[in-house]
C-alpha cells in the first residue's frame, strides 16, 4: 500500500488533510485507508484529492496507475525495501509498491508514462546487470571446482624438474608439441611443460607432474636431451706419392 494524504474540496481549499493508504486505483478514483482509523471509514476518493505524502503540491497530481513485469532474477532484489525507494527516486514516481501473485511479482507504479518507462528501463538494465554478474560467478565457480581437483591431482603426485639448453627446447616439445604429447601418454604422468629461460645464458626447465616415481622417470627420459661438446682438433694432412714405374 501507498502512504499518502487525503483532503475534501474544503480541506484542500484550508490545507487540511487526513493521512491515508492508497489500497487500489481504478481511473480517476483511488480506494483508501485512513491510517489510525477503524476499516469501516475507508473510503473512495478522486485522485484529484490526493497528494504524496510529505509533500503538498499546489496543483492537483496527474498521474496514473501502471503494472511494470519484474524479471525472473530481480524478483529477490525487489523484496528489498531500500532498493524500490532508490528506484522510485530514480524514476520520479509518486508511489511504488510490489504486488505478489502466486508465483508472478510485479510492481504497481503511480506516476506519469516517463516514470513507468524510465522504471522499466532501469528493471530492465539491472536485470541484465544480475545476468552478467551470476555468468561471473558461475565462471569463478567453475576456476574453483577445477582447481580443487588440480590440488588434489597433484597434491599426492611426484615432480621431477630438470634443465634443458634453450637450443633444444624445440627438440624437447617437438612440432606441434607432439613429442611432449606422446612422453606424457606413454609414461602416464599428469602433465609436462618446458618453463622458458629468461635469459639466453639461463636454460630452460622441463617440469614433470606424476602419480609415482616410475612414471616422472620414464617420462624423463623420453624428454631429456643432453648436450656434449666435442672438441675436434685438427688432423695433420698427410700426402702421398705415387711411384712411377
Amino acid at each position: 500500500m501507498l502512504r499518502s494524504l487525503v483532503g475534501s474540496e474544503m480541506c484542500i481549499r484550508d490545507r487540511c488533510w487526513w493521512e491515508a493508504e492508497i489500497t487500489n486505483i481504478k481511473g480517476e478514483f483511488a480506494a483508501i485507508r485512513y491510517v489510525g482509523w477503524e476499516k469501516a471509514y475507508d473510503d473512495i476518493v478522486e485522485v484529484a484529492h490526493i497528494r504524496p505524502w510529505g509533500a503538498l503540491p499546489t496543483q492537483p497530481l496527474h498521474f496514473e496507475k501502471h503494472d511494470i513485469h519484474v524479471p525472473a532474477n530481480l524478483k529477490a532484489w525487489v523484496e528489498v525495501e531500500s532498493n524500490i525507494d532508490g528506484l522510485k527516486n530514480s524514476c520520479g514516481a509518486w508511489g511504488l509498491s510490489v504486488v505478489k501473485a502466486g508465483k508472478n511479482v510485479k510492481l504497481t507504479l503511480l506516476g506519469e508514462n516517463t516514470a513507468a518507462g524510465t522504471a522499466k528501463m532501469l528493471l530492465q538494465l539491472h536485470a541484465k546487470h544480475q545476468d552478467g554478474l551470476r555468468n561471473l560467478e558461475n565462471e569463478a565457480s567453475k576456476l574453483q571446482i577445477e582447481k580443487e581437483k588440480r590440488q588434489e591431482q597433484f597434491g599426492n603426485s611426484k615432480t621431477v624438474t630438470f634443465d634443458v639448453d634453450e637450443q633444444l627446447i624445440g627438440f624437447v616439445v617437438g612440432a606441434k608439441g607432439r613429442h611432449i604429447q606422446e612422453a606424457i601418454r606413454e609414461s602416464g604422468v599428469h602433465s609436462a611443460h618446458v618453463d622458458q629461460p629468461n635469459s639466453r645464458s639461463e636454460p630452460g626447465k622441463v617440469v614433470i607432474h606424476g602419480p609415482d616415481e616410475c612414471s616422472v622417470q620414464k617420462c624423463r627420459e623420453m624428454l631429456e636431451i643432453v648436450k656434449e661438446s666435442v672438441d675436434v682438433r685438427a688432423r695433420p694432412r698427410v700426402s702421398a706419392r705415387v711411384r712411377e714405374g
